[in-house]
């Protein structure tokens, strides 16, 4: 378990608020009446230890969700927050976590 799970969520979570906007992000789920959000997930954490080093990988799961009824749904506004998001926490030459995400 990942101790700073709530500090590494809320990171992410203030680099892609504005990028997304006026889609609402949750690191829990919404209310149901909510039809269209970004949810921040499952953060779990790998030990990659070996003898010259110690390494840690951690994973988050950050899902765009948009809800319809009958037929009228595409995946192309879902797309375009994922790309959205991938471009928010893509590192920069000069970035040393995401775009300064997290420091």
């Amino acid at each position: 378990m990942i101790l700073t799970g709530t500090i590494i969520r809320k990171a992410i979570r203030n680099a892609i608020l504005t990028p997304v906007a006026p889609v609402p992000v949750y690191s829990i789920m919404p209310p149901d009446n909510v039809d269209k959000y970004i949810l921040i997930q499952d953060l779990s954490q790998n030990q990659l230890d070996e003898k010259r080093a110690y390494i840690t990988q951690g994973i988050i799961s950050i899902s765009c969700v948009e809800k319809f009824t009958g037929r009228d749904g595409d995946l192309d506004e879902v797309s375009a927050l994922a790309n959205t998001i991938r471009t928010a926490l893509t590192p920069t030459r000069l970035s040393t976590f995401g775009n300064g995400c997290i420091s």
